[in-house]
């Protein structure tokens, strides 16, 4: 697999003994916890790894007891001014026949919204919130990308106190509370073998930081993998000093997120990222942003999305997370660094 990663931090980071060839990665110097970071150790349980959460979907019509599907359910999303979505649990599917969870995107009358009548544009999440949380550790989904170009799947993570804006949080970065993307799937048209890591700490308004890929694209022998046709596993390897990335299994991408590359909206601010340090809950979540009435949301590259063109769907097979004992000393509270 030959990894491009679109930007200027990157390098060449090394290889590995399989049919995928070539690793890049932003600058990261080799420290005592990339021992631990070898896939097959982690899921054969060997060098202190253990597995902490394993949810198989499609086994049943309900929701599994570790996961929530009405985690902020009605509230407008996105781009607000133009093109809002809302979440909601109709369009969350433990599918016994589909052996998945399937995650609807729909665009229908605006009475199903009863926040005024504000969208069309509806999707569905389920999050591990005040259920399963975790710091450290191998988290991974096996999924099926949504394969249109209205909207978008995301596997994140999120703090509690990510959005802790104060001035005793803004020196620590993303280690006291980070939002963490494994994979924003936006599918624009011509690289379907792309998916976005980034990661955000300080909230979304003016101390918001980010580090952020803006994209790595998967290859095998220098062709493009349509990472959007089949269900793959996407993994994160999060140790105390880095975030390590994985696409079935092969490692794609690693990062300490040293500093802050977009986002510092306030000059005065410092510009440290650095890798979270505290508890994490896991989302996999819908996304909608297809152009209404004539006003069109732009993906980050600059692109707009595309017009509703009927209904789509994110599918995930399972979701597996696993810790390793010697992290769990180096795990801190938000309270911590306050």
């Amino acid at each position: 697999m030959r990894i491009k990663i679109a930007t200027s931090l990157s390098i060449f980071f090394g290889t590995i003994a399989s049919s995928f060839l070539l690793i890049t990665t932003t600058a990261c110097s080799k420290d005592k916890f990339d021992k631990y970071a070898n896939i097959n150790d982690v899921i054969n349980a060997k060098k202190g790894w253990s597995q902490t959460l394993n949810t198989q979907f499609g086994l049943s019509t309900t929701i599994p007891d570790e996961w929530d599907n009405t985690w902020h359910e009605y509230e407008l999303r996105g781009d607000c001014d133009h093109c809002p979505f809302i979440w909601r649990r109709n369009e969350v599917e433990n599918s016994v026949a589909d052996k998945c969870l399937r995650i609807k995107y729909i665009n229908e009358d605006e009475n199903a919204d009863p926040n005024n009548k504000k969208t069309k544009n509806i999707t569905g999440c389920v999050t591990t919130d005040k259920k399963f949380e975790q710091a450290f550790g191998y988290w991974e989904v096996n999924a099926k990308f949504l394969n249109k170009h209205y909207g978008w799947a995301a596997f994140w993570l999120q703090c509690e106190d990510m959005a802790e804006s104060s001035p005793s949080s803004w020196n620590h970065g993303g280690e006291d509370g980070s939002e963490i993307d494994i994979f924003e799937s936006f599918n624009w048209n011509d690289f379907q073998n792309e998916v976005r890591l980034n990661t955000m700490a300080d909230g979304y308004e003016e101390h918001y930081k980010e580090f952020g890929t803006s994209g790595y694209y998967v290859d095998k022998y220098g062709t493009p993998i349509n990472i959007y046709g089949d269900f793959h596993k996407f993994g994160l390897l999060w140790t105390p000093n880095a975030y390590y990335m994985y696409v079935d299994h092969n490692l794609v991408f690693k990062t300490t997120a040293p500093i802050a590359n977009h986002g510092l909206r306030t000059p005065t601010d410092n510009n440290h990222m650095g890798v979270c340090q505290v508890p994490a809950f896991a989302l996999i979540s819908g996304h909608m942003g297809c152009s209404t009435n004539d006003k069109t949301y732009h993906a980050p590259n600059g692109l707009p999305f595309d017009k509703y063109d009927g209904p789509g769907e994110f599918l995930i097979k399972d979701f597996v997370c696993y810790q390793n004992k010697n992290f769990i000393p180096y795990i801190k509270q938000p309270s911590d660094f306050h």
